[in-house]
C-alpha cells in the first residue's frame, strides 16, 4: 500500500491522538476536506483506521459525526513515519492497549534507564515486520486483521522476505504483531553475530533486570521462552528423524 501525504498526516495525527473526526483532521493537518475524505475511505479499506463510534454534532443534534482511530496495523504503519517518533511519549500514552508490555510499561523503562534500548528494538521490530504488509490488497488486510486468521510466527524469519516475491498465499503465516514486537523489545527473538554479542549481552542484562522486577513482563518472558525451548526441541527431533531415515536408506 502506497501512502499519500494526506494518508501519512492522518496516521501521524491519530498516533499522537486517540481519535478524530474528519473535520478535526482537516483542521489539524491543514489538508482539504475532500482529500481527508478520500484518505479516510482508503485507510478504512486497508484496515489502517477504524470507525470508533458515531455521535451527534454539538452544534446540530440532527447531524451525525463519525469518529475514527488507528487499528493495530495502522499504528505499526504510523511507527514507520519519522514524525511519529518526534513525540513518542504521546504515542505510548495514547496506545497502551495496543502494545501493553511496551507502551504500558513506558514509565518503568524510563525509570530503569532502558528506554533507549526499548526504542531501538521497537524500531527494529517494526521494520522487520513491515515488508510483509507493504504490497497487499484491502481483502488481504481484512484477512490478516481477522482474529481467526492470526497465527504465531517468528517475525525475525521474515527479515529476508523479498517484497516483490511475497505471494497472497503466504499471508496466512503473518503473526500477531503485538506479540512479535513485544518479543523483539524483550530480546526473545534476537539473533546476532559474534561481533555484536558483547554489546547485546550487556543490553539484555539490563532488560532482564527490569523484566525480573515486573510481574507482567516476567510472566510473559517465562512463557515465551518456554515456548521457544519446546519449539527448538521439536525441531531437533525432526532433524534427528531425518538423519535416521537417511541412515536407514543408506543401510
Amino acid at each position: 500500500m502506497e501512502l499519500s501525504k494526506t494518508d501519512r498526516d492522518i496516521l501521524e495525527y491519530l498516533a499522537r491522538n486517540r481519535e478524530a473526526t474528519k473535520w478535526t483532521l482537516t483542521k489539524q493537518t491543514e489538508r482539504a476536506y475532500s482529500g481527508i475524505h478520500r484518505s479516510i475511505k482508503k485507510l478504512l479499506d486497508y484496515r489502517q483506521i477504524e470507525l470508533l463510534r458515531v455521535e451527534n454534532s454539538s452544534r446540530n443534534r440532527d447531524i451525525e459525526i463519525q469518529v475514527y482511530g488507528l487499528t493495530a496495523f495502522g499504528l505499526y504503519n504510523a511507527l514507520l513515519l519519522k514524525d511519529t517518533w518526534r513525540d513518542l511519549d504521546a504515542v505510548a500514552m495514547t496506545h497502551v492497549e495496543k502494545l501493553p508490555l511496551i507502551f504500558g510499561k513506558w514509565s518503568l523503562y524510563k525509570e530503569n534507564d532502558v528506554l533507549e534500548i526499548v526504542i531501538r528494538r521497537l524500531i527494529n521490530g517494526v521494520i522487520a515486520a513491515y515488508p510483509t504488509l507493504s504490497r497487499v490488497t484491502p481483502e488481504q488486510y481484512a484477512s490478516i486483521h481477522s482474529e481467526d486468521s492470526r497465527r504465531r510466527v517468528d517475525v525475525m524469519n521474515l527479515l529476508g522476505v523479498d517484497c516483490e516475491g511475497f505471494r497472497k498465499n503466504r499471508m496466512e503465516i503473518l503473526s500477531d504483531f503485538k506479540m512479535a514486537l513485544t518479543d523483539s523489545v524483550l530480546g526473545i527473538d534476537h539473533v546476532f553475530g559474534d561481533d555484536e554479542m558483547y554489546e547485546y549481552n550487556q543490553e539484555q542484562d539490563k532488560i532482564i533486570g527490569v523484566v525480573r522486577g515486573d510481574d507482567d513482563l516476567r510472566r510473559y518472558f517465562e512463557l515465551e521462552t518456554e515456548d521457544r525451548i519446546k519449539s527448538h526441541d521439536r525441531t531437533i527431533e525432526k532433524l534427528r528423524g531425518g538423519l535416521m531415515k537417511m541412515d536407514a536408506m543408506n543401510g
